[in-house]
C-alpha cells in the first residue's frame, strides 16, 4: 500500500511545479521543463533556509554567458526581501540541458 501511494503523491508535486513554472517572469531562457526543475531547487533551499516564510519568483534576468553555459539570475521574493539566485544552465552535447542553482550567500535575510 505504501508504494502505491508514493507515485500519486510524486505525480502531484510535479504536476504543481510545473504549473507554477508557466507563471515564472522575466527572461528566463529555460524551457518549462528546467524552470520546473530550477524552481523545485530554489523551493528546496528555500525551505531549508527560511522553513517559515512563504516565497515566489519575482523575475528572472539574463547575465551573460560563459563558453556555452548561460548564466541567469533568479530573484525571489521571501520573507519580505529580494533574495538573489545565480542559476547557470549548460546544454548536454548528447541533449538535455544541465542546470545548477546556487544558495544564496548566508547573512542575507
Amino acid at each position: 500500500m505504501r508504494k502505491r501511494l508514493l507515485l500519486p503523491f510524486f505525480i502531484l508535486l510535479t504536476g504543481c511545479a510545473t504549473m507554477q513554472a508557466t507563471n515564472i517572469p522575466g527572461q528566463t531562457s529555460a524551457s518549462l521543463t528546467l524552470k520546473a526543475d530550477i524552481l523545485n531547487m530554489i523551493n528546496m533551499i528555500e525551505n531549508a533556509q527560511a522553513p517559515g516564510c512563504s516565497h515566489k519568483v519575482v523575475d528572472t534576468k539574463f547575465i551573460g554567458t560563459t563558453g556555452n553555459s548561460v548564466n541567469e539570475e533568479w530573484i525571489v521574493e521571501s520573507c519580505g526581501k529580494q533574495i538573489s539566485y545565480p542559476v547557470t544552465l549548460t546544454p548536454d552535447p548528447k541533449g538535455g540541458t544541465y542546470f545548477g542553482v546556487k544558495t544564496p550567500e548566508k547573512g542575507v535575510r
